[in-house]
C-alpha cells in the first residue's frame, strides 16, 4: 500500500484512522510533507485550490476535514506539485520530471505566518490551460515569490536558493 503512488487506500485508511482517534477523544494534526496533483486526473482538487487561492493537495483537504485541527492546510502539506501529462515516458528521470511540472508551492512559516512560494513553469502557456491564468492571478497576490523556471537545472537552483535564503532568515 505504502509504496504505490497513487490510489492505493493510504489517504482513506488515514481519513478513517483520524475518525477512530477523534471518536476516542484523541486530538491530532494530520500532515503531508510533499504531495503531488494531477491537472489531468485531479482537476477537482484543481478547482477547490483555485478558490482558496493556492495550490492544495485533494489528499489533505480530505485529512484535515476529517481532523478539523484549523491549522492552514498549506502548513499541513508545506510541498504541492502541479502535473499536467507527458506523451513520451522515455525520457531521462531528471527531464520527465521537468516536463510533468507545471507549478509548485513552497511553504515557509517564520514563526508568525506562513509564506507561500510558487515556482511555475516558465515555458507552459497558462492560456491554454483551463483555469490556469485565473490561478496564477489568483496566486499571485497571496505569494511571497513567485519564480518562472525555463529549465530543470533553474529549478534545482531556485529550490537551493530558497532553502538558502531561508536559513539565513531563521525560519
Amino acid at each position: 500500500m505504502g509504496l504505490q503512488t497513487y490510489d492505493a487506500g493510504k489517504t482513506t485508511l488515514c481519513e478513517a484512522l483520524i475518525h477512530g482517534f477523534r471518536k476516542a477523544g484523541v486530538t491530532l494534526v494530520p500532515f503531508k510533507p510533499h504531495s503531488g496533483t494531477s491537472y489531468w486526473s485531479q482537476f477537482d482538487a484543481f478547482q477547490r485550490s483555485l478558490a482558496k487561492s493556492t495550490l492544495l493537495s485533494g489528499d489533505i483537504m480530505k485529512l484535515e476535514a476529517a481532523a478539523e485541527s484549523q491549522i492552514p492546510l498549506e502548513m499541513l502539506n508545506p510541498v504541492n506539485r502541479l502535473s499536467g501529462p507527458v506523451l513520451d515516458r522515455g525520457i531521462p528521470e531528471e527531464k520527465l520530471v521537468f516536463q510533468e511540472f507545471i507549478v509548485e508551492r513552497f511553504t515557509c512559516h517564520d514563526g508568525l505566518m506562513h509564506k507561500n512560494i510558487y515556482y511555475f513553469k516558465g515555458n507552459v502557456n497558462l492560456a491554454r490551460l483551463r483555469n490556469m491564468q485565473a490561478f496564477y492571478l489568483a496566486v499571485k497576490r497571496n505569494a511571497e515569490r513567485i519564480f518562472f523556471i525555463r529549465k530543470f537545472e533553474d529549478l534545482v537552483q531556485a529550490y537551493t536558493n530558497t532553502v538558502l535564503q531561508l536559513k539565513e532568515q531563521e525560519f
